[in-house]
Formats: C-alpha cells, structure tokens, sequence
C-alpha cells in the first residue's frame, strides 16, 4: 500500500523559500552583481526621467527655475545646464541630454534582462540536477510509497513551474521595485506632501492585495495537488490498459478519471476566482487613484499649494508608479502561484536518504 504521506509538500513561508531560491543564484556572485548594478542605473534613469519632465513643464508654465517646486524638499531640481538662459536653449539642453542618454538605457536594460534571464536559467538547471541526484540517492520504500503521478508532477511541472519563479526572481522582483523607488524618490523631491499623501491611500490597497494574494498560494497548492492525481489516474489506466482491456472495466475507469478530472476543474476555478478578485482589485484601484490624484491636484491649484508643472510632473510620475503597481501585482500573483510548486520540490530535496555510504567509500564508475 502506497504512503500517502510520503512527501508531503510544507507549509513555508515566502521569504524562507524566495530566500532558498535566491542562494543558488549566489553561486553567481559576478552576474547577480551586475544585474543589481543595471537595476540601480534603470532607477536612476527612472529619476531622471521624471526631473526631465518637471523640468519642461517649468518652461512651459513659464516658472523661474531657480524657485523650485513649493512642496519640493529641495529648492533646486534640475539636469546640469537646464537651469539657465532662455526657455528654447532650456529645452534643447533637456532634449540633448535625454537623446544622450537613450542608447544608454538601452544597453543597460539589455544587459539588465539578459543576465537576470541567464541567472533564471542556470539556476532552474542546478536545481534540476540537484534534484535528480537526490532522488535516485533516495531508497527503493520511498519510490515505491510515493504515486508516480505525484512524482512526475514534481519533476516535470513543479521543477517547470520553478523555473519561472527563479525568473520573476531574478527580474521584476528584483528590477520593477528599484525602478519604483526612483519615480518615490523623485515625487518626493518635487513635493513631498503631494506624495506623502497619495502613498498613505496605497498602503491599505496593498494590504488587501496581499491578503488576497495569500489565498492564491493555498488554492494553487490545492490545484496542484488536484493535478498530480489526475495525473496518477493517467498514469494508472496506462500501465494497466492490458488489464482494464481483459476484465472489461473501460467504462468504470472512465467514470474515476471522470471524477479526478472534475476535481481538478473546480481546484482550477476556485484559484481563478482568486485571481481575478486581485486583478479587480487592481484595476479598480487603478482608477480611483487616478481619479483621487486628479482631485488632489485640483484641491492643490484652488488652494494654491503647488504651481501647475509641479502638479502635472507629480501625475506623470504617478501615473508611471501605478503601471509599475500593476506589473508588480501580476509578478506577485505568478510566484504565489508557484510557491506551491516550490514547497513540493523541496520536500523530495529535504528528504533524507535513508541509506548511507561508509566513509571513504569508492563511488560507483
């Protein structure tokens, strides 16, 4: 009789796996460096982006460049020989620097995407070797307690799954935030209490984002589970196709494959459900924070707290932050889809061998 206990997937918190994740890039010490390093240089170009932009709507509104924003936390925000002479000179030193810093954007974003993309890869390949290793390391009673559908659903789509978590790792999660934190930062040198006020609306959005989101990780694992005994059905009426055949039982393995099939649906449907509430969620608030800046920035020009290229740049850069949440949201939803999957293959890698070699024995050739 099998063990239906034989690897049973842990309940491990994000941070412990991401963590675990993480370590096999630090093999890559060099390639992880230079991906933090391109992060670093996009969200400084994200900065500047945004001062450019605060920069030409003061030409156009015709604002002393030497005044600043009113709610700036400095007096003085500009690109290096922007600040002085004529408004058409102004605005073509703004057009030059941005031209001279196209090609370099892009170079960075290249390398930026390729090396997190060859970390993603290289690491889901040494996690696949890892796990082969160990798993025919492990003694006959585990294979032989384990359904074989549950174990192919962990080498093929749990270790599959795997790979796109190392790349949301290695990509949106690691570049997406800092581009953020330049747009933060260059929203709070333009007016401080704009943005302070505007972020503390974000905060109890993402909260509820988050909760919804740990419920997909647990309809995900449930989904998962519904799979891997799908699978095993499959992989059951395969091998004994000669049998079913023989007693005539075609109809009645239809019907069980039937019922692990509608399981599956509805495992599938509740994490869907799940999903969508976040994307609802997400795009709602989409709107509302649009709608409640637009409102701020009216509020502002009535009562005169900022002048009008402060309010614009502060929508422009907010806007930008908002389709950053927005990515960031979907990223987040993709990993706690594939937590499950992570926790699944760990608990096949964390399993010690109940056999042991002696010390100093000669390995097999």
């Amino acid at each position: 009789m099998r063990q239906a206990n034989a690897t049973i997937a842990r309940d491990v918190s994000d941070v412990a796996i991401l963590w675990r994740l993480f370590l096999y890039g630090w093999k890559f010490r060099a390639r992880l460096g230079l991906v933090l390093g391109a992060t670093l240089v996009l969200a400084a170009l994200a900065a500047i982006q945004a001062i450019a932009i605060n920069d030409v709507l003061g030409i156009f509104t015709a604002r002393d460049p030497k005044s600043g924003a009113t709610g700036g936390m400095l007096p003085q925000i500009h690109l290096p020989w922007t600040a002085d002479g004529p408004p058409l000179e102004r605005l073509q030193a703004i057009a030059l620097w941005l031209v001279a810093l196209a090609p370099l954007s892009a170079v960075i974003a290249y390398v930026a995407w390729t090396s997190s993309q060859w970390l993603a890869n290289r690491c889901s390949l040494d996690l696949r070797a890892d796990f082969v290793a160990h798993l025919v390391r492990l003694e006959l009673a585990f294979h032989g307690g384990i359904a074989k559908g549950d174990l192919l659903m962990r080498m093929t789509s749990d270790l599959g799954a795997m790979q796109g978590l190392f790349q949301n790792l290695f990509g949106k999660v690691l570049q997406r935030p800092a581009e953020a934190i330049g747009l933060v930062t260059a929203l709070f040198l333009i007016d401080w209490r704009l943005a302070t006020v505007v972020f503390l609306v974000l905060l109890p959005i993402g909260a509820l984002l988050v909760r919804l989101l740990g419920r997909v990780r647990k309809r995900s694992r449930k989904a998962r589970e519904r799979m891997a005994e799908n699978v095993g059905t499959l992989e059951q009426i395969a091998s004994g196709i000669r049998v079913i055949k023989s007693m005539g039982s075609s109809e009645a393995e239809r019907a069980r494959y039937d019922g692990a099939n509608r399981k599956l649906f509805k495992a599938n449907m509740k994490l869907a459900r799940t999903r969508g509430q976040s994307d609802a969620v997400t795009h709602g608030a989409t709107f509302a924070l649009l709608g409640g800046s637009l409102a701020l920035i009216a509020l502002a020009l009535k009562h005169e707290y900022a002048d009008t290229n402060t309010l614009m740049s502060f929508l422009v850069g907010f806007g930008r932050i908002v389709s950053l949440l927005r990515t960031g949201t979907k990223a987040y939803t993709e990993i706690q889809e594939t937590m499950p999957a992570a926790e699944r293959a760990f608990a096949v890698l964390d399993r010690p061998s109940a056999l042991s070699d002696k010390t100093g024995a000669i390995a097999c050739p």
